[in-house]
C-alpha cells in the first residue's frame, strides 16, 4: 500500500502525462485505454481508506483531459 503522499505523487505525474498520452493516442478509446492502465497502477497501490480519494483524483484528471468519466467507462482492471 502507498501512503497518500506518495499516491498524490502518482496523481500530479500523471496529470503532466496526460498531454503527451493525448499527442500519442488520438482516438478517443486508445487515449482512455492507455490513461487506465496508468491510473490502475495508482488504484492497485491504493489501500482501502485511500482508494475513494485516489480514483477521485483520476476522475479530476480525466475530466480536465476532455473525457468526463460519465461519459467514458474506464476498462476493468486485470
Amino acid at each position: 500500500m502507498a501512503s497518500r503522499i506518495e499516491l498524490q505523487r502518482q496523481l500530479v505525474k500523471l496529470e503532466a502525462d496526460v498531454p503527451e498520452m493525448a499527442r500519442l493516442y488520438p482516438e478517443s478509446a486508445d487515449f482512455i485505454s492507455e490513461f487506465a492502465g496508468h491510473a490502475d497502477v495508482i488504484t492497485d497501490a491504493a489501500g482501502p481508506a485511500d482508494y475513494d480519494w485516489a480514483l477521485g483524483g483520476i476522475d479530476r484528471i480525466l475530466t480536465g483531459a476532455g473525457h468526463p468519466p460519465e461519459a467514458n467507462e474506464l476498462p476493468p482492471d486485470e
